[in-house]
């Protein structure tokens, strides 16, 4: 029974020994957190500016402020041109649409006073355009134009002739006498930037 007792008690300090020679575990400790980066202010995307609108041309009768006494088909009206590439008068022309072969407008303007005048307009051209021929007060002026363009665009200066013209209102005619085989659609358009009267210097005696 002693014997016995002994060896309980040797076993416990064995035992002890061994827990004190034995390194202590330690918990890991967690790891931090990751870091997060500070939330970004999205800037606020400017606004486009919007599109100069380009100055009126010295002396011009524009185009969409033309006095509209007769159209025998489609309809006329003033037209923004600054989305397209070019540079008309004020940024704006006088837009003739959905007309047909033979159709006619008849639009009005001022002389401001008695004189020879040499009148010339600027036309818009587009792939809808019609070929148009023009006159003034019901006489004949100018050549045929064709008015198309594979974009829309700003034409160039075209001559109608010299006139000799009384102060107060005349008639500008446009008639549309056919079609460039290329247009699509062919809606018989025709575009106006501006009309304008030169006066013709008096020869001299």
């Amino acid at each position: 029974m002693l014997r016995s007792l002994t060896v309980v008690v040797a076993l416990g300090v064995l035992l002890i020994a061994l827990g004190a020679g034995c390194p202590k575990q330690t918990p890991k400790a967690s790891p931090p957190p990751p870091e997060t980066a500070p939330p970004t202010v999205q800037e606020p995307t400017p606004p486009e500016p919007p599109a100069a609108v380009p100055a009126k041309v010295e002396g011009a009768i524009e185009g969409e402020d033309l006095k509209v006494i007769e159209k025998t088909a489609g309809e006329a009206q003033s037209q923004d041109m600054t989305a397209w590439v070019g540079s008309w008068s004020g940024g704006t022309a006088l837009w003739w649409h959905d007309g047909e072969l033979g159709a006619r407008l008849l639009v009005g303007f001022d002389a401001p006073q008695d004189g020879r005048y040499r009148v010339v307009l600027v036309p818009t051209l587009s792939y809808d355009y019609a070929t148009v021929r023009f006159t003034l007060d019901d006489q004949p002026a100018g050549e045929e134009l064709d008015l198309y363009a594979a974009e829309v665009q700003v034409g160039d200066e075209v001559d109608l002739g010299e006139f000799d013209l009384t102060k107060g209102e005349h008639r500008l005619g446009v008639e549309a006498v056919g079609i460039n085989e290329k247009a699509d659609p062919k809606t018989y358009g025709f575009g106006l930037d501006y009309l304008k009267l030169e006066p013709v210097p008096a020869a001299a005696p």
